[in-house]
Formats: structure tokens, C-alpha cells, sequence
């Protein structure tokens, strides 16, 4: 019977994450042919032209394209949770969180993003450049845009996604350690780029324990908004940052604030 619901959730969350591809693939397509269009009424002279132009407008419309697929994904989400018999917030852990325990998710997650991101400077030259590329692609656009994209609507999507629906699937069937391991690394892989399967990986892990430690989603959200307004605003705009003093701050600050939620020992879930 164990072996039936745990292939029976591993069958469901494969559904989930293929879904979630499809919307991402279709919101592209749906771009690329609009920016197709628009730069065909431009009079391109060659076809080699046009698939240049396009390919170049479409990675500058990726904050755009993030931001559509991720307001699409969140209402199918509502959408679905509000069919069950529980309401929408209490069936993705939308629970109520305490100030306290939101400010600590918070500083725990400022913490560590800063510490990824001034590892991430140790990365070979050739891998470091590559990420750096990929990156700056989502950081095209009005501020107010990218803020939304990158800092509220992506974390708010992912984990009502992971450490919501697919965590909560696959937790019920198995044990919690394998519910972590399958749920992070497939919130990794998603993501690409080896340094982000990386470290998407290890904070998807994180932020299990921390959704866990404090019976709420809300929880990881705040500390997944965290880590990303540091690596991709906060930091950035900090050249003073960048030394081994700060790294060893944040580590520091990471491990205090980790014993504090006791974070690997609380489950306040059961």
C-alpha cells in the first residue's frame, strides 16, 4: 500500500511539474510569435535578421514573460485549490505566521543569499561569466517590474508550487527526508543553469525545514523573498560588500538564526 501512494504522488507531482512547464513553454511561444510579428511589420531584410532580432527582444521580454507566467500559474493554483473541500490558503499552508517568526525567516533568508551570493565569486571564471549571462537576461525592465517578478510574484508562485503542493504530495506518501531530497532537486533542475540547479536545490531543501519549523508557508516565502532581493537587488548595488568580512557575517548570522528556528529539528507539521 506504501509502494502504491508513493508512486501514486510521484505520478501526481510529475503532472504538477509538467504543467508548470507547459504554462512556461506556451507563455514564450505566445511571446515569441507576437515579437515575431511585430518585427516582421519592421521590414527585417532577411530571414537570419529576424530570427536575430527576435531571439535578441525575446530574452530582453523575459522579466515579462516571468511575470506573466507567473500571475497565470498562481491563479490556475487558486483556481484548483479553491475547488477542494478545504479553502485555498489552508490547502496550500497559506496558515497564519507570527511577526516574530516572519522576521526571522527573513533575516535567516538575507543571510544566506548573501552568503551564496559572495561564494558564487569562487566559481571558475567560464561557469561564473555563463551564470552571469543567464542572469542579467531577468533583469531587464522597469524596476517596479522586476521587483514584482523576482521578489514577490516568482517566490509566492514556487512556493505555493514545491513546498506547497508538490512537498505536501509527496510527504504524505513517504518519509520527510525523501519528500525534501525529491522535492528540491526537482526544484532545482527546473531551474537550468548548473549553479542554479545547485543552489536552488540546497535552499529547496532549506526552506522544507523552514515551512516545517513554523506550520507555515508563509514561512518560506518570506524567506525566499529575502534571498532573492539580495542576490538580484540589494548586492549588486553593494560593491562593499564583497569580502570575506561580510561572508563570514552572513555564515555566522545564517548558523545563529538556524539554531533559533531549529531549523532540521522543529516539525511543527507532526
Amino acid at each position: 500500500m506504501k509502494n502504491k501512494a508513493c508512486w501514486k504522488s510521484l505520478g501526481l507531482v510529475s503532472l504538477y511539474t509538467v504543467g508548470y512547464l507547459a504554462l512556461q513553454i506556451l507563455v514564450s511561444t505566445a511571446a515569441g510569435a507576437v515579437i515575431g510579428i511585430l518585427v516582421a511589420g519592421e521590414g527585417t531584410a532577411t530571414l537570419e535578421t529576424l530570427q536575430q532580432t527576435v531571439t535578441q527582444r525575446l530574452l530582453q521580454a523575459q522579466t515579462y514573460i516571468s511575470l506573466i507566467t507567473n500571475v497565470l500559474a498562481i491563479g490556475i493554483l487558486l483556481g484548483v485549490s479553491a475547488l477542494g473541500k478545504k479553502p485555498f490558503a489552508q490547502s496550500l499552508g497559506l496558515t497564519s505566521l507570527s511577526h516574530t517568526l516572519a522576521v526571522r525567516c527573513v533575516a535567516l533568508g538575507m543571510a544566506l543569499g548573501t552568503a551564496i551570493s559572495l561564494l558564487l565569486g569562487f566559481l571558475p571564471e567560464r561557469l561564473l561569466s555563463d551564470y552571469a549571462a543567464q542572469s542579467e537576461a531577468l533583469l531587464v525592465g522597469p524596476l517596479w517590474v522586476r521587483v514584482l517578478s523576482i521578489v514577490i510574484l516568482a517566490p509566492l508562485l514556487e512556493e505555493m508550487l514545491f513546498r506547497g503542493l508538490i512537498y505536501d504530495t509527496l510527504r504524505k506518501a513517504m518519509a520527510r527526508p525523501w519528500a525534501i531530497v525529491i522535492g528540491s532537486l526537482l526544484f532545482g533542475l527546473l531551474h537550468g543553469h548548473p549553479v542554479w540547479i545547485a543552489y536552488a536545490a540546497l535552499l529547496g531543501a532549506v526552506m522544507c525545514l523552514v515551512r516545517d519549523a513554523c506550520d507555515s508557508l508563509w514561512a518560506s516565502v518570506a524567506f525566499h523573498m529575502a534571498v532573492n532581493a539580495m542576490g538580484s537587488f540589494l548586492l549588486p548595488n553593494a560593491p562593499w560588500a564583497y569580502n570575506l568580512l561580510v561572508l563570514a557575517l552572513a555564515l555566522g548570522a545564517g548558523v545563529w538564526l538556524w539554531r533559533d528556528l531549529g531549523l532540521g529539528k522543529k516539525d511543527r507539521r507532526g
